[in-house]
């Protein structure tokens, strides 16, 4: 009797999700699915892989060295100057207005759209009438379950394609078409500034404290960009979003930063050597009284020739160049992961559902539920751990002085 070898991916403390596994196993042996604590893991069933290898073959984490990497670009800021565009984004609007671009003339256009009560699945569309869907923020892992032989398949019928994702599941694209050469000029690849993936527990957790049946959008522009981080919910057929950012409880779990993937501490893409041809987010600054647009501003950085291809022809985008220094303190995932220096709780969400209601919604909070509480509570952890958060900031400090030094040498 033959032995099968059982295919050598990733372990789970480096796997990140991205499901290229699924898409590269030619018998359907392997499935994702949601571990204990709400991570997405591919599952192989032994009694249908024969062994050939292909899904280790095409996982991107374990051939990190053929992975093409640009050089982070030149960093702008911009939006779109389409008002129904700009309103429905998270921010400036800029992956919007390029996918219009996109679609305007035919081409296809893939991204994460929000299912169901809160599921995220990444999807392909072909019209403008479709692109509402794939925009604003989605704070849950996507499932990409067979969009990169979709992508490959449109690319292969000469459809162009514009691609948008966190680094990880880009590079998963790239590796998955492998020589990029053969989509030159038709393949265009976006990624977020993404801080991690969040445990799908959160969002759970919260429709759940809110009494909500479903999310209507993970951020609102209701108060202005700058008030944004609020999640819009559905309750009783009537939309409903908390006016105070400190009593959306999804918001106060996801932005402790400790229910994030565990190989989203060490991320192996959270560095100025980028994936995609362009990179984006929020373009925070440290004094918002700076902001020219109060609709939304994203950070840019155009890291391909490709990328500013686009970027030039799109006639709707207002772009600025900016320094550095302007938008790399407050984007640290430009340039590091996630600290790791950061409580991490994820391993043990499976444990924290177990906990009384009352236990179980300061856990998750990472504090007090009371403001008040919690005020005091932060108070409480500077003066107990010095050591450990001047190591954490040390830690950014230095990172931060390497990046911009690297970019004023390149200037």
């Amino acid at each position: 009797m033959t032995t099968r070898k059982r295919p050598n991916l990733p372990t789970r403390d480096k796997c990140c999700g991205c499901a290229a596994c699924y898409d590269a196993c030619p018998h359907s042996a392997i499935t994702m699915t949601e571990d204990k604590n709400g991570f997405l893991y591919p599952n192989v069933d032994e009694d249908i892989c024969v062994g050939c290898g292909l899904c280790v073959a095409k996982c991107h984490i374990a051939n990190l060295k053929l992975i093409q990497r640009h050089k982070i670009g030149q960093p702008l800021k911009a939006w779109t100057t389409d008002q129904e565009l700009i309103k429905n984004s998270a921010s400036g609007g800029v992956f919007a207005q390029l996918a219009t671009d996109f679609l305007s003339v035919g081409g296809a256009v893939v991204g994460a759209k929000l299912e169901g009560k809160c599921d995220v699945r990444h999807v392909v569309i072909k019209s403008v009438s479709e692109l509402q869907s794939l925009q604003n923020s989605k704070y849950r892992q996507s499932i990409a379950s067979g969009i990169y032989a979709e992508a490959q398949q449109l690319l292969r019928k000469g459809v162009d394609v514009l691609f948008s994702g966190t680094p990880c599941m880009v590079a998963a694209l790239q590796h998955f078409l492998g020589n990029r050469d053969k989509y030159e000029g038709k393949l265009l690849t976006i990624e977020i500034i993404c801080h991690g993936v969040p445990s799908s527990e959160l969002i759970k957790q919260a429709l759940h404290y809110h009494n909500a049946d479903s999310v209507v959008r993970f951020r609102t522009k209701s108060m202005g960009w700058l008030m944004g981080n609020r999640v819009v919910y559905e309750k009783n057929g009537k939309t409903e979003e908390r006016k105070d950012r400190c009593e959306d409880y999804f918001f106060r779990m996801y932005l402790s930063m400790s229910f994030l993937r565990n190989n989203c501490y060490e991320c192996p893409y959270a560095n100025i050597e980028r994936v995609a041809d362009i990179t984006i987010g929020d373009f925070w600054e440290k004094t918002y009284g700076k902001i020219d647009n109060h609709d939304g501003v994203s950070v840019v950085s155009v890291n391909s020739k490709v990328g500013m291809k686009y970027i030039m022809q799109s006639k709707m985008l207002h772009t600025e160049p900016v320094e550095w220094r302007a938008c790399l303190p407050a984007n640290i995932n430009l340039y590091m992961p996630t600290n790791n220096n950061l409580v991490r709780l994820g391993k043990y969400i499976h444990i924290l559902k177990k906990l009384p209601q009352c236990i179980r919604i300061n856990a998750f909070l990472c504090g007090f539920r009371s403001r008040l509480l919690y005020k005091y509570q932060m108070k409480f952890v500077w003066l107990i751990t010095p050591k450990l958060l001047a190591k954490k900031i040390v830690k950014q400090q230095q990172k931060l002085h390497e990046v911009l030094r690297m970019a004023k040498e390149k200037d």
